[in-house]
């Protein structure tokens, strides 16, 4: 009996960055040019190894791992420059966007892509609720309909 394949098919994976490309795309014109630069390296690196079978992260590569680790940890060095912190809206969002990418070239099994698709439906809420004035325009007619409706 033959064990079958935890890890998504390459159809999928590709489906998977273009969803995540969709997501991602209207964050780059708040964020710096880095963190969109960043995000699009580590979908290429994913997509290269779909496609041209290069290697990723893991055991087999562990100079590879230290790349990650390396980008991850560039990557707080650069939010520090860029936004004196690591926490707010701005730097929030473009941490989540980096580590969505780095998520996406270590998907191994079904549990980490399942993991990928649901932080890139954060990362669309965090792109019409934070990021859009027309969701407060929503909000304030909620609250102005609902309050004229309310039982005191």
């Amino acid at each position: 009996m033959t064990k079958p394949s935890l890890m998504p098919s390459n159809t999928s994976l590709t489906w998977l960055m273009l969803g995540l490309n969709l997501a991602a795309v209207p964050h780059f014109s708040y964020q710096p040019l880095w963190v969109g630069l960043l995000f699009l390296l580590m979908i290429t690196w994913r997509g290269l190894a779909i496609w041209q079978h290069w290697p990723l992260p893991g055991s087999q590569h562990r100079e590879l791992s230290f790349v990650q680790w390396f980008i991850a940890a560039g990557t707080g060095l650069l939010m520090l420059n860029s936004y004196g912190n690591l926490i707010g809206r701005d730097a929030g969002t473009a941490l989540l966007i980096v580590m969505v990418g780095l998520k996406v070239v270590e998907i191994r099994n079904h549990r980490d892509y399942y993991i990928s698709c649901f932080l890139g439906y954060f990362l669309i809420v965090t792109n019409f609720f934070i990021f859009s004035e027309h969701s407060n325009r929503c909000i304030d007619v909620y609250r102005h309909y609902f309050n004229d409706k309310l039982p005191n």
